[in-house]
């Protein structure tokens, strides 16, 4: 029997293209899986708030996981309204360290996802 050689380079073609496929298949699996546990990370970052205070407690403001601003209070009793600038200070460290705070815990949770990134090309 005579076997014609083009027949059989294209079986073995076929046969290679369907690994190949289903090997992306699950690459492609892989990356919606890690897709999707980042945008579960983003939510749960989106219920974490971060509290810190200036001042010695004059301003205390709340940052989320997220690095919006969610509150800002301001205690009259420490207010000197002779000295705004003071305050504008104590706002300023308010929310530089809220953010500050909340960029360590953002990167602490999603951290363990992003080595799933360089497979997906970004």
């Amino acid at each position: 029997m005579l076997i014609d050689s083009t027949s059989t380079k294209q079986w073995s073609n076929k046969v290679y293209y369907r690994e190949v496929i289903s090997g992306g298949v699950i690459v492609a699996f892989n990356q919606m899986k890690i897709l999707n546990d980042l945008r579960k990370a983003q939510k749960d970052l989106a219920k974490e708030i971060v509290e810190v205070e200036a001042g010695d407690g004059a301003v205390v403001v709340q940052v989320t996981g997220e690095l919006k601003v969610k509150s800002v209070k301001i205690d009259p009793e420490y207010v000197d309204l002779d000295n705004i600038s003071e305050l504008e200070h104590w706002i300023e460290i308010a929310i530089r360290d809220g953010m500050a705070k909340a960029q360590e815990i953002a990167a602490e949770k999603m951290k363990p996802l992003m080595g799933g990134l360089g497979n997906l090309g970004l």
